[in-house]
């Protein structure tokens, strides 16, 4: 008897001691069968549904998915796609969405989303409660870093959706951070850069009333720089430099052009407005013979009287600006 109280006794003073690692095994397999949960079963099921949430034509599909711990917990997608109506097909080789855990609980928009394989690329996007605007509505936080964009299956992309027609080259790097509105009742508000190398623009034909096409020659630009931001309806374009002295355009553009967003409807469009610029362009005598047998010299009478010549190559400097998107442009020094 003595030695079964002993054992009694033993125990208790056990359970006593370890009474919190006790009381975390439930937690700790109840998360384990979470985490371990065969999500890839679910697959046409979350597939389908997110489909039918987004709207008619909009599908979403992938061959894996699974959790993973975050903030607190991380969705992970394999062979992510998605298609839209007007909008090129989107996918990803792997892609991890990570909701804050205050979003969870305010149930508004917030955490952050990683893409490997977005048109060979890696994307970082992030998403936050930014306070609320003057009319009582919900303004949000974003930021976004893109890395080694590959400019040929994205134009590709775009071509099929028919949103463009070039096929071009390079690899684009870009950062992105403001504040926005979702009911745009507030402009957005946002810093943007935008780094690009080894572009390449083919020759295409542009149609001209009157005239026929122009053949535009391809153009090869070893560098894109551009420092830009968007603040009061506005895109404030603090430096915009393309090319490099031995490419055969090169040049720098500097000043503001009106970019407001509206709404229409269900959907928000953006509206040109007045604009004001200064440009300085570099035309290498081979560039410019080519142009002038295509005609697409003629674009460059209205800047003739402000050419220079050096070094056996063409410079035009020049402000351009005018009242509003559509009227006639005014040309002058700057």
């Amino acid at each position: 008897m003595n030695e079964i109280l002993g054992a009694i006794k033993s125990g208790w003073q056990f359970a006593l001691r370890h009474i919190g690692k006790i009381l975390l095994i439930p937690g700790i397999a109840l998360t384990l069968a979470f985490l371990i949960f065969p999500y890839g079963d679910l697959r046409s099921v979350v597939a389908t549904t997110l489909s039918r949430q987004l709207g008619e034509g909009v599908a979403i599909d992938f061959t894996e998915a699974g959790l993973s711990f975050g903030f607190p917990i991380a969705f992970e997608l394999t062979d992510f796609e998605f298609d839209a109506p007007g909008l090129p097909s989107i996918a990803a080789d792997h892609l991890i969405a990570k909701p804050s855990l205050l979003s969870i609980i305010s149930q508004s928009p917030a955490g952050t989303i990683e893409a490997d394989g977005f048109f060979e690329s890696t994307i970082k996007a992030s998403l936050s409660s930014a306070g609320k605007t003057k009319a009582g509505a919900s303004r949000q936080n974003i930021s976004a870093d893109i890395q080694d964009l590959a400019l040929a299956p994205l134009s590709e992309a775009l071509k099929q959706s028919g949103l463009l027609s070039l096929g071009l080259q390079g690899t684009i790097n870009s950062t992105l951070n403001g504040t926005l509105d979702p009911s745009f009742e507030e402009q957005p508000e946002a810093d943007v850069a935008v780094q690009g190398s080894a572009v390449v623009i083919p020759s295409s034909q542009i149609p001209l009333p009157g005239m026929g096409p122009i053949q535009t020659p391809s153009l090869q630009l070893a560098a894109l720089d551009l420092k830009a931001k968007l603040s009061d309806g506005k895109l404030l374009i603090e430096d915009f430099a393309f090319g490099k002295p031995s490419d055969s355009l090169s040049g720098r553009v500097r000043g503001d052009l009106g970019l407001a967003f509206r709404k229409d409807g269900a959907s928000t469009r953006p509206a040109l407005g007045a604009f004001d610029l200064r440009v300085e362009l570099n035309v290498s005598k081979s560039l410019m013979d080519s142009m002038s047998k295509s005609g697409l010299a003629l674009a460059l009478l209205v800047v003739d009287k402000y050419k220079s010549e050096q070094a056996g190559n063409l410079k035009y400097a020049f402000r351009v600006r005018a009242a509003q998107a559509g009227s006639p442009p005014q040309f002058e020094k700057p």
